[in-house]
């Protein structure tokens, strides 16, 4: 009992000595551990079931063709509303630098 007491003494003055190259082991082995995952994750690629589950779990908003037409036809005969289209599709290409 009294040799492991011992070496539990000169247990910080073994740390204090060799600080530098324990911090680099652990950096070391912190970066090789990320750079283990992040590859691993990188090729990963989903499953054909994964891909139905969750192209099944979205689910698309419909319109109905009737409102649709309603809303077509309240968009023709107001001229506020129709000018109010016509300045979003004028600031949306004004705006968006990806367009040509």
């Amino acid at each position: 009992m009294n040799k492991y007491k011992d070496k539990l003494i000169l247990l910080p003055i073994f740390i204090k000595q060799h600080i530098v190259l324990i911090c680099f082991v652990l950096f070391g082995l912190t970066y090789s551990f990320l750079i283990f995952t992040s590859s691993s994750q990188a090729s990963k690629s989903p499953t054909d079931a994964e891909i139905t589950e969750r192209l099944q779990a979205s689910k698309i908003t419909k319109i109905d063709d009737s409102a649709a037409e309603a809303l077509q036809q309240l968009i023709d005969n107001n001229d506020k509303i129709q000018a109010l289209f016509d300045a979003a599709e004028i600031d949306n290409d004004r705006k968006n630098p990806f367009s040509e």
